[in-house]
């Protein structure tokens, strides 16, 4: 049986520590949601990142985890794939990574 049952924790903070157009990882210390919603897999997370030319959300799902408790504290990395992007957000997304990578000077791998 499907269930479009929704839970919501108060608002945790972290950071974007690497973004791309299919995914992002983000680490935060603590955490308003539990050990055991978080390391299930696919678990769902609605996301803000704030970006130089304005915020994008997005619905991600986990696809991993990593806790640790060194150095003052629980700290989580969670590497996640974007499900939702408003199309606006999508485009804001696509022009921030264009603009690093010209900027940082990445170049693509030729086969």
């Amino acid at each position: 049986m499907l269930t479009w049952d929704v839970a919501y924790t108060q608002p945790s903070r972290g950071h974007c520590e690497v973004i791309s157009q299919i995914g992002m990882a983000l680490s935060f210390v603590g955490s308003r949601i539990s050990k055991e919603q978080l390391t299930r897999p696919g678990c769902p997370l609605f996301v803000t990142v704030d970006l130089p030319a304005g915020a994008v959300a997005a619905v991600v799902y986990v696809v991993y985890w990593e806790h640790s408790g060194a150095n003052g504290g629980p700290k989580w990395v969670v590497g996640t794939t974007i499900s939702q992007m408003s199309d606006s957000d999508a485009a804001r997304l696509a022009s921030y990574i264009e603009r690093r990578a010209k900027s940082e000077g990445v170049h693509g791998l030729d086969s």
